[in-house]
């Protein structure tokens, strides 16, 4: 229940002397640990949540903290899947990330306004939980804060409201008549709140009446919070749930199937390759005249022809379209982060490609092998990496996945014949022949991916490739077919 009163003003510079020193101890503390720390300021109380976020930067040190106020979408948010402003925003470990506007409060506003219907915002209501696990999963402390104001006094706070429309930090034009009918904005509200009120990420409900009082309580909150996660050093570690990924798949073994005697010759392979070529490049640009974005993924074992079969089709493709970018060890920004975060960042806009040589999947891959990732860890990645293919998807952002198979034996072949040409020795170190002696382990890991991961709307494709030849036109035809069939469903979805 609300308090009669406030705290009067000498009473709360006395308690907020205190807990600013606790504050900025927890923030020298978060420094020093792998803890990201994220806070999320929603409510009803619209110009309690600004106070609120300016008074935690003004008793914190700005130098950690990452505070970030989501509007009205900008063009390029327009454009880019909806979760993906608040992974590129996510905090690094050691900090802390303040969130005004979160992924549940927007999509609330955006269904209040008649933005989005029941159906869209149940949705998104799932992606929050999904996004809210993730983030807990691999350690991050999510604290939810929804600031609460009883119907009078919100009903107060409105209509003085309103006599300021141009004051943007106290109400938005688009969610000025959130309220005009407060029992159907309080059922919609309570009911999300509901349903994102989960045990890794519960929200914390706090009147936000009186400022003082509320004040106190968030800092209060967020102290006590902190404190107990940095001091729970099993709490530090991501946790070691298995999700229902863990399964055994052993038994199913999809490149036992893959015919590696396919193969084309030179004089064939000139002929078509002239001719997907075209295809392509005709596709590509229909893809740019109309918007459509597209992710490639390629995977393969080492020396599968990876970059030769890139370069085969981006020969056919304007240079000013897509986007290659080939995926190495993560830099220490990126191991601050988590690991999806850096390829969320490089989701291309409408009218782009961007191709990944090597991907997300060497989460489950090489970081599997070789352990760089705890077996929790990578377990649960299949359905991280589900989930953001099929965000991408939801965009309509087609995701081709190329997996480029070859035997042993070619692989050792490929090896030596890089040893011998100068200007390809670069490509074969110690580490590949390394590699094959764990050939048996990448195999099954590769088994897994394929089983775990190839859905309705992202599949693998397994291209036989010990013929690069018949590797190349596979890939070519599989990009045309692939955009033809998205460029069809978009013109549908136009009607």
């Amino acid at each position: 229940m609300p308090q009669t009163s406030d705290l009067s003003k000498k009473d709360y510079k006395e308690a907020v002397l205190p807990l600013r020193s606790e504050l900025i101890q927890l923030q020298l503390a978060l420094k020093e640990s792998n803890l990201s720390v994220l806070i999320v300021i929603g409510g009803d109380d619209r110009s309690g949540r600004h106070e609120t976020l300016n008074i935690l930067h003004e008793w914190m040190d700005p130098r950690f903290l990452q505070a970030n106020a989501y509007g009205i979408p900008t063009e390029e948010e327009k454009q880019k899947p909806f979760m993906w402003r608040y992974w590129k925003d996510l905090p690094p470990k050691g900090s802390i990330g303040l969130c005004l506007r979160d992924w549940t409060s927007y999509s609330l506003i955006q269904k209040l306004t008649g933005m989005i219907n029941q159906s869209e915002l149940d949705q998104r209501t799932e992606l929050s939980n999904h996004f809210e696990k993730t983030l807990t999963d691999n350690g991050v402390l999510l604290i939810k804060i929804w600031l609460h104001l009883p119907e009078k006094e919100l009903k107060l706070r409105l209509k003085e409201d309103r006599k300021y429309l141009h004051k943007v930090w106290k109400i938005h034009k688009q969610d000025s008549h959130i309220y005009d009918d407060f029992k159907a904005a309080k059922s919609t509200i309570s009911q999300v709140i509901k349903h994102t009120n989960q045990a890794n990420a519960p929200w914390n409900l706090i009147d936000s009446t009186h400022p003082f009082q509320r004040n106190i309580h968030v800092g209060k909150l967020i102290s006590e919070q902190i404190t107990a996660k940095l001091s729970d050093k099993n709490a530090l570690r991501p946790t070691t749930e298995i999700t229902s990924y863990s399964l055994n798949t052993s038994n199913v073994k999809p490149l036992e199937t893959v015919d590696l005697s396919l193969t084309l010759d030179k004089q064939t392979y000139k002929k078509e390759l002239k001719k997907w070529q075209t295809k392509v490049h005709k596709l590509i640009h229909q893809c740019q005249e109309e918007g459509q974005a597209c992710v490639m993924v390629f995977e393969g074992w080492d020396a599968a022809g990876k970059g030769g079969a890139i370069r085969r089709l981006t020969n056919a493709i304007d240079a000013g379209f897509y986007r290659v970018v080939p995926i190495a060890a993560p830099s220490s920004e990126e191991l601050s982060h988590h690991y999806l975060w850096r390829f969320w960042r490089k989701i291309p806009r409408p009218g782009k490609m961007t191709i990944f040589d090597r991907s997300w999947y060497g989460r489950v891959l090489v970081e599997r092998v070789e352990e760089l990732a705890s077996h929790s860890e990578w377990q649960r990645s299949y359905e991280e990496i589900n989930d953001f293919e099929m965000q991408l998807a939801s965009e309509q952002i087609p995701v081709l996945k190329f997996w480029l198979h070859i035997d042993k034996d070619e692989q050792l072949k490929r090896f030596k014949e890089r040893e011998s040409i100068p200007y390809k020795r670069f490509k074969i170190t110690e580490e590949d022949y390394r590699n094959r002696s764990k050939w048996k382990d990448y195999e099954q890991a590769v088994n897994d991916m394929i089983n775990l991961t190839s859905t309705k709307s992202a599949p693998w494709h397994v291209i036989p490739a010990n013929n690069k030849y018949y590797a190349r036109i596979q890939i070519l035809k599989t990009v045309c077919t692939t955009l033809q069939k998205q460029l069809k469903l978009r013109d549908n979805s136009d009607l």
